[in-house]
């Protein structure tokens, strides 16, 4: 789906909300590590974050929970290995900087997919150190004339049924 009017985004990237916004996925992402010699429920353990502009977007990798990625609103994708410790940037092959929305294959969570506003969809076979687009079958609309613009995707919860679809 395309959005039909920038004008109607304006609150939501407000820098009150978009701080709230990020104080919630910490605590849904510190809530996921709650195990132990992670992190104890009752405990909360502050972190900056990634540095490229505010957080649109948290996958947590099934098999290793201390491996997040996160897509931003201007810097692309980023990844930790430290539970959130610290954060690398990974958009090699990324020409979508704008990062709406990420989903990641829950068989073979090195598999990853990112929704861009500025460049489609894009996947990665090896845990975000490589993106390539894979658009085919994607058209810009009148309000996004070019380049495609997606919002959010998502992988069929019959993913571990061997029906593979990724819904836009």
């Amino acid at each position: 789906q395309h959005h039909a009017d920038n004008s109607s985004l304006a609150p939501v990237f407000s820098p009150w909300r978009l701080r709230v916004a990020w104080l919630l996925m910490f605590a849904f992402c510190t809530a996921l590590l709650a195990q132990p010699g992670l992190a104890d429920l009752n405990q909360w353990t502050q972190t900056a974050g990634p540095d490229g502009g505010n957080i649109q977007a948290l996958v947590v990798d099934p098999s290793a929970p201390t491996t997040l990625y996160v897509g931003t609103l201007l810097g692309g994708v980023f990844k930790s290995t430290d539970g959130g410790a610290s954060w690398r940037a990974a958009n090699t092959g990324l020409t979508g900087l704008v990062v709406r929305s990420l989903a990641i294959d829950p068989i073979t969570p090195t598999t990853l997919y990112a929704a861009t506003l500025d460049g489609g969809v894009f996947k990665s076979t090896d845990g975000a150190t490589r993106w390539s687009a894979v658009n085919v079958g994607l058209s810009a609309s009148a309000s996004f004339p070019s380049p495609v613009s997606v919002v959010t995707l998502a992988i069929d919860p019959r993913w571990l049924l061997k029906i593979k679809n990724l819904f836009i």
